[in-house]
């Protein structure tokens, strides 16, 4: 059994987070909040504590459901990256009461946070535009399909899997560095 009071007097958080996942179908919805978990909880700076899982509730097409789990986490960056890397809907730090951190180390941090925001701020804009071409392209293969230019179509379609497959091993190797 973990000493919980042992841990945070050495700069660990005790803290309650919860997770809330939708999809399909139901047994999905539950493995997917059990891998979450597994995955949180192989990060060597943090422990798992505790874990319970809602039942799968149906939700118009969809089934919802929840994890509530509890961990010790080394330090206040750990904890913040954990927010930033899985979105929890809610998070209690159940103990220390309090802390004190430096001000080089809050600078650090709110820098962290920074370049996150400004790398998710790009990826949602590239998902953006690349939704918009997408649009375009397919307002224009409907356009050709009307004037009976499938034929026209089918040599575009081709010649855009060869681009894709390029853009995709491209942004494979961007994402290797």
């Amino acid at each position: 059994m973990v000493n919980i009071k042992e841990k945070v007097s050495q700069g660990y958080f005790h803290i309650s987070i919860i997770i809330e996942i939708a999809g399909r179908p139901p047994e999905h919805v539950t493995d997917s909040l059990k891998k979450l978990i597994k995955k949180i909880s192989e990060d060597k700076n943090i422990e798992l504590l505790k874990e319970i899982y809602s039942k799968p509730t149906p939700t118009g097409k969809l089934f919802t459901a929840f994890v509530e789990a509890e961990f010790l986490i080394k330090g206040i960056r750990n904890v913040i990256n954990l927010v930033i890397d899985y979105m929890p809907s809610s998070l209690e730090i159940i103990s220390p009461q309090e802390f004190k951190m430096k001000s080089r180390g809050f600078t650090n941090f709110i820098n962290d946070l920074i370049g996150n925001l400004h790398k998710y701020d790009a990826f949602a804009k590239r998902l953006n535009v690349e939704n918009m071409i997408l649009k375009k392209h397919l307002e224009n293969v409907l356009t050709k399909i009307k004037e009976g230019k499938a034929d026209e179509i089918k040599k575009r379609i081709e010649e855009n899997e060869k681009k894709l497959k390029k853009e995709e091993k491209k942004n494979k190797n961007q994402e290797e560095k």
